[in-house]
């Protein structure tokens, strides 16, 4: 009986770590990083679109250029989710210390 217990225990554990991660995505600091990302997305597109209309020089440029503000973006999102995912660690290292 106690093997059933350990392994329904472990199972709601993954469970409830799923469904965190999942929230996760739905937090506004994430949420406005993978907007920006999606912007910066969406020009380089249409700069790629314009490009295979009528290639130019200065339009190859402005391709180039976007990769950095892209790189910037998604770094600025990995960080928004890394610092999300200690805070809310924190916040259960103290409740379960504080429960115990």
């Amino acid at each position: 009986m106690a093997y059933e217990s350990t392994g329904t225990d472990a199972l709601a554990k993954a469970l409830l770590n799923r469904l965190e991660q999942e929230a996760l995505a739905f937090e506004p600091a994430v949420i406005v990083g993978q907007e920006e990302l999606a912007r910066v997305r969406l020009a380089r597109y249409e700069l790629l679109a314009a490009f295979l209309m009528c290639p130019s020089a200065a339009i190859a440029k402005r391709i180039r250029g976007l990769a950095r503000y892209e790189c910037t973006a998604f770094t600025k999102q990995k960080r928004v989710i890394r610092a999300s995912r200690i805070s809310r660690a924190r916040a259960e290292t103290e409740r379960s210390c504080s429960e115990a």
